[in-house]
């Protein structure tokens, strides 16, 4: 009877091998298909140029609207330009100037990690595969009508942030919607609009004037 026994249980084992077999291959196809969308959108940014985006943003506390408003960010590299009717924000790879409109002051700092990556997409697809765990959840549709790949990034370390989820147009790689969820239940989408590459933006473009904003208060926190 033993011997029996352990006959069955030594012919179910492979059968046991294949079915975990079958079941991690589907996991680890999808974990690298994800790393390979978010390469290559990053690779896209990189390729594009200057860029001009329209968006509208959409905050929500647990489901409560907080904020929507539209806005415009120019980039080319690492370099952006930022506005919205509540701030502006130009950083030129180093420096960063942040508007606050309503105040009439402009705070001036040095951003690094995740401060930039949440402000300029090209620099959040940058860092997708080294400081987050990307997911390929599947195609869905874009805000705009138009098939997407959707992916979601986990934050490697400790931080505010819980996920981001990325659609990706599927013509081009490029973003279609991003949305940041935190910890504490604070949920914002941004959605493309519009965008044009391949622009030629000047480097004043991504730089504070002074001149254009005399009576701007200017707070230097470097």
């Amino acid at each position: 009877m033993k011997s029996t026994c352990g006959q069955k249980i030594a012919n179910r084992f492979p059968r046991m091998l294949i079915v975990l077999c079958l079941g991690i291959i589907p996991f680890a196809s999808r974990a690298q298909e994800a790393r390979q969308l978010v390469e290559r959108a990053a690779a896209a940014f990189g390729e594009a140029g200057g860029i001009t985006a329209t968006f509208t943003t959409r905050t929500m506390d647990e489901g409560t609207l907080l904020e929507e408003q539209e806005g415009t960010i120019e980039m080319r590299g690492e370099r952006f330009h930022f506005d919205t009717p509540e701030m502006a924000i130009w950083f030129d790879g180093e420096t960063q100037w942040s508007l606050l409109k309503r105040n009439r002051e402009v705070n001036v700092t040095r951003p690094e990690g995740e401060d930039l990556q949440l402000t300029h997409p090209g620099l959040l697809l940058q860092a997708a595969t080294t400081s987050f765990t990307p997911a390929y959840q599947g195609e869905r549709t874009s805000p705009q009508g138009l098939p997407a790949y959707e992916v979601t990034l986990t934050p490697k370390g400790r931080g505010t942030l819980q996920s981001i989820t990325l659609l990706l147009h599927k013509r081009d790689h490029l973003p279609a919607s991003i949305t940041i969820a935190t910890k504490q239940g604070l949920t914002t989408t941004i959605r493309i609009r519009h965008m044009q590459t391949n622009l030629s933006h000047p480097d004043a473009l991504f730089t504070f004037s002074e001149k254009e904003f005399p009576d701007v208060e200017v707070i230097d926190l470097r």
